[in-house]
């Protein structure tokens, strides 16, 4: 199947990703800082979802629930048959802490 989403590559990497990135800090399930809860079940079934729209570019962080999000990315990666079988997959994962964006910008709340 054709992807109908637009791509571009990925700064220099030479990655070709998705013009839409999903953002996954929903998926690591955060309650005690934002006040919801997202079950292992949910957060599969939404990448899931991703992945069989199209979306191959998925953010994640270790700061998203201590790591939670990221595997539960690669939890349904592995259900979908992996990235070979779900196609080109790419998944950035970061790390700053709020600490080390208020130092590099003083104006940050």
């Amino acid at each position: 199947m054709t992807n109908p989403l637009t791509t571009a590559q990925l700064g220099r990497t030479g990655l070709e990703v998705t013009s839409i990135c999903a953002g996954g800090s929903v998926l690591g399930s955060m309650p005690s800082v934002f006040s919801y809860t997202y079950s292992e079940a949910q957060a599969i079934e939404t990448v899931l979802a991703l992945l069989g729209s199209g979306i191959n570019f998925l953010d994640t962080s270790a700061g998203y629930s201590d790591g939670e999000s990221e595997r539960r990315i690669g939890l349904a990666i592995a259900e979908a048959g992996g990235a070979a079988a779900s196609g080109s997959v790419d998944v950035v994962a970061n790390y700053t802490s709020f600490q080390a964006i208020r130092r590099q910008v003083p104006d940050a709340a």
